[in-house]
């Protein structure tokens, strides 16, 4: 499926090239389907979004970034970079000034901002990554873009590996665990059709309750998750009301709908690092091994 996939991304995606002074310039195309010519290799960038820091980090360019949001906090080191953004919203000001020579944005950032660096001549890459597929497309066509080809490739073939790995351990068990992110008294937001925490999910043996719903990340109240009745709940929210995981589930254990629920009887509720599992970057693959353990483990345990 990875490999097959990467082969058709790289017939669509990045080899169309021109001969330039005896060597090949390939174009590669973003999220947006705008084209960027590999001719020039940019190196001062700005990120927008942390999950695309994190991609450049592990592509070993974080000396590169000049700019990042505040909320980029990984690799612990990006600190010391300029920030010039929040969630969406950015300092034009501010970025002008670094003078980059490309900013990557993903799916989110205030589009009327992005226009802004439009006008102010600087290039914008976005991504829009919503599977681990994309991901690994998404880090083929920054090592092309940004000319590093051999560590996107290998990273690439490790990410594979580990899936591969995952695929092999949970293989076994025909029977698929029901299994929803979210977590909360009343009406809390879930994880619907498409979406990384989706397709997660289902790499790591389970099957996500959520696709019942309607759209990508849908509100959700207890009512519903009687209904999907889950055999496994995913948290990336420890605290509220000032309380841990374990005390959450036994007040929860209490209540008349949630006593109903098998995760919560049998206390299969597994914490995740949110940034592990919400943001479309690199740790994804931790996020999968994750849920897979905890995915074996319910099978053992039953």
């Amino acid at each position: 499926m990875f490999m097959k996939n990467l082969k058709v991304f790289t017939l669509v995606c990045f080899l169309s090239s021109v001969s330039i002074h005896g060597e090949s310039e390939k174009v590669v195309v973003d999220d947006l389907g705008r084209e960027f010519s590999t001719k020039i290799t940019p190196q001062k960038l700005v990120s927008l979004a942390p999950s695309n820091t994190e991609l450049l980090g592990a592509l070993g360019l974080q000396s590169w970034l000049v700019g990042r949001t505040k909320y980029c906090n990984f690799p612990e080191n990006i600190r010391s970079v300029d920030v010039v953004a929040g969630f969406n919203t950015l300092d034009l000001e501010k970025i002008a000034a670094l003078n980059p020579e490309v900013a990557f944005a993903i799916r989110g950032n205030d589009l009327e901002s992005l226009k802004g660096l439009d006008r102010l001549g600087i290039p914008v890459f976005s991504l829009d990554i919503k599977n681990l597929d994309e991901l690994l497309n998404a880090i083929q066509r920054l090592g092309v873009f940004l000319n590093v080809e051999s560590r996107a490739d290998s990273l690439v073939s490790v990410f594979q590996d580990r899936i591969k790995t995952v695929r092999q351990k949970v293989g076994d068990h025909t029977e698929r665990p029901k299994v929803m992110w979210g977590l909360g008294d009343n009406m809390f937001y879930t994880a619907g059709n498409n979406t990384i925490i989706d397709d997660v999910i289902n790499i790591a043996g389970g099957t996500n309750v959520g696709r019942d719903a309607v759209g990508a990340w849908p509100q959700v109240g207890i009512e519903t998750v009687l209904m999907w009745s889950p055999d496994i709940i995913i948290t990336t929210q420890v605290e509220g009301r000032g309380e841990g995981l374990s005390e959450k589930i036994e007040r929860l254990s209490r209540s008349p709908v949630w006593e109903r629920i098998p995760a919560i009887i049998d206390e299969n509720v597994l914490y995740i690092e949110a940034d592990l599992l919400l943001r479309p970057g690199p740790r994804l693959i931790e996020a999968v091994e994750l849920i897979a353990d905890f995915i074996v483990s319910y099978h053992t345990n039953r």
